[in-house]
């Protein structure tokens, strides 16, 4: 089990019963004790949980910013059916850029079956999946945001375009009705731009819950996006139904 695997699954127990011994998690997950105990420090670190004497207790409360780990158990039903449609656009042999999203991030399990894959990336939290395949993997470095755990800045910035990728899969906060693609965060806009930029084919995945919101910062509109992998249709205020060749093309990743 990947280690966002485990976070994800240790959160979803201290959802429903707000504490849990170390041996607990540990005999469920199927891993040793020393091994809960990493998982525990990373996620009392994100401010999610806080360590007790042998167990861990779940903080709970409303959060400005919603940390990696909270987002991997948000939704995981869509996140999953939208991550493995992104996939079947993968080929053997492709240089992929990847951002920082708990969304693109579930695309990782799903390439084992790829090879002589490159990879490159922003993102820090998943490096310990990335290990398990077939693929050259570069990543960025840079500053690291706390709750994406994705590096930006200009030394990230830089690396990025040291290279160019077949594909590039990225997350957004907000599509807003009229085709405006964007985010919360201005150092994470700012990557992507760079990724957009270096990349052949740009493939967004976006629930479609985040349709007809607008966040602070533009990264780029429908129109510059190759595709767009959603569990819904989007249908972009004034333009035409979906499959015309004037917009992206719209792919429903599961039906409902």
């Amino acid at each position: 089990m990947y280690e966002f695997d485990r976070l994800r699954e240790i959160l979803n127990v201290l959802t429903q019963s707000k504490s849990a011994s170390v041996r607990m998690l540990a005999q469920k997950l199927y891993v040793s004790e020393a091994t809960v105990r990493r998982d525990l420090n990373a996620l009392e670190k994100q401010g999610l949980v806080r360590r007790v004497f042998g167990g861990v207790v779940l903080i709970e409360g409303n959060q400005r910013e919603i940390p990696f780990f909270a987002q991997l158990s948000q939704g995981d039903e869509l996140k999953e059916g939208i991550a493995l449609e992104a996939v079947e656009r993968v080929h053997n042999g492709d240089v992929l850029m990847l951002d920082a999203s708990s969304t693109v991030s579930r695309m990782i399990r799903h390439l084992k079956r790829f090879q002589r894959l490159t990879i490159i990336t922003n993102s820090g939290m998943t490096m310990s999946g990335l290990q398990e395949l077939d693929a050259k993997i570069i990543i960025t470095g840079g500053l690291m945001m706390r709750n994406s755990q994705g590096f930006v800045g200009n030394y990230a910035e830089e690396m990025v375009r040291n290279f160019n990728a077949d594909l590039f899969f990225f997350f957004c906060g907000g599509l807003s009705a009229d085709g405006r693609i964007s985010d919360m965060i201005s150092e994470e806009t700012s990557i992507r731009r760079v990724m957009l930029s270096h990349s052949r084919r740009r493939i967004l995945l976006c629930d479609s819950t985040k349709f007809g919101r607008e966040c602070c910062y533009n990264l780029c509109t429908a129109d510059e996006v190759d595709e767009i992998i959603s569990d819904q249709p989007f249908i972009r205020k004034g333009k035409e139904a979906p499959g015309s060749e004037t917009r992206p093309v719209n792919t429903i990743a599961h039906s409902q």
